[in-house]
């Protein structure tokens, strides 16, 4: 793990917790989740935590074509603004919000959002018309820690109930059959070409049902930087249909850093999938057979892997509340902190 050097020298002077010398950012609110059947559930989390991260900036990034274009005057910065924006021939929702103070000579690092499966109030057939939980904004709280250094985007599920009426996303098909990842590119292509974003960092959190598609969505190598998965994992014919699974073998990820934050006694994700997950990162990042593990500075609650790569950072983080949700209260600080460690 890549800790910046002030924050080791905080540990010279005693300080157990990982903080910087600057005062956090701090978010408030509580975390709630809630699983039905075999969905995977809803629930969010913002606050505060132990994590606190500082970016090893490398080079200039990769600018993009919206670079130097100056905001028209009703453009909202430091807040949330839907858009629409249409895929093959479907109607897909953001919301996006841009750093308060954005500056159009900057290239920002772009942070996706995904949010949990929504659970279904009204049913024609297999088609989920009424959501009973709508999509949320900013899912796992990285607006409190990161608004002012990255453009977020929180993409709304589709509901394609492919499986179930109660699934939002496609956690199993191919990119060129899978709208869902069609989305991500299309928004992708669409803030690249309207703001400055640094092409060559690109972050993706999800949570749920939306942290299966995160590990989806790397799976099958879309240029991310790093993930963080909150009570996900990978889909495996439990949940939907058994022909509901992801085939490692046509996985193509790139190695990359990635958080898996599970808990122990998850009521909608069974803790196998945490195991899961990590035993594919581990692969993925070159760790060896019997990584070498070790306290991290993100939380008391997690464990940096640290025979890995250099280049990518490996952190499993276990809670013990018997909830299904981000991690209230702690998840945003220590996502924010991680995806920091490659800003």
């Amino acid at each position: 793990m890549k800790y910046p050097l002030l924050v080791l020298a905080h540990l010279v002077c005693g300080v157990a917790v990982f903080t910087a010398c600057d005062a956090p950012a701090e978010g408030e609110g509580e975390g709630e989740g809630e699983g039905e059947g075999e969905g995977e559930g809803e629930g969010e989390g913002e606050g505060e935590g132990e994590g606190e991260g500082e970016g090893e900036g490398e080079g200039e990034g990769e600018p993009t074509q919206g670079c130097g274009r100056v905001l028209d005057a009703d453009e909202v910065t430091g807040d949330f603004v839907r858009r629409s924006i249409d895929v093959d021939g479907i109607t897909r929702e953001a919301s996006i919000r841009l750093p308060a103070g954005y500056d159009e000579a900057t290239p920002y690092p772009l942070v996706f959002e995904f949010h949990g499966d929504q659970d279904c109030e009204e049913r024609a057939g297999n088609t989920c018309v009424v959501a009973r939980v709508a999509p949320t904004n900013d899912v796992v709280g990285l607006a409190s820690q990161l608004g002012n250094e990255a453009v977020i985007i929180s993409i709304d599920g589709e509901n394609l109930n492919r499986f179930s009426p109660d699934f939002s996303w496609d956690t199993v098909s191919a990119p060129a059959n899978n709208p869902d990842i069609l989305a991500v590119r299309a928004f992708r292509a669409a803030l690249n070409d309207d703001y400055c974003v640094d092409a060559s960092r690109t972050f993706a959190a999800g949570f749920s049902g939306g942290g299966f598609f995160t590990n989806t969505l790397a799976c099958y190598g879309e240029p991310l930087t790093a993930i963080a998965v909150f009570e996900g994992g990978f889909e495996d014919g439990t949940f939907g249909s058994t022909d509901n699974i992801v085939d490692f073998g046509d996985c193509v990820a790139p190695p990359m850093s990635a958080l898996i934050v599970h808990d122990q006694r998850d009521p909608a994700v069974p803790f196998s999938y945490a195991d899961e997950a990590v035993d594919f990162w581990t692969g993925n990042t070159g760790c060896a057979d019997q990584p070498v593990l070790e306290a991290s500075l993100l939380d008391t609650d997690c464990v940096d892997f640290v025979t890995c790569r250099d280049d990518v950072d490996l952190v499993r983080c276990t809670t013990d509340t018997g909830r299904h949700e981000v991690w209230a209260a702690r998840g945003s600080t220590v996502t924010a902190a991680f995806f920091r460690l490659a800003f």
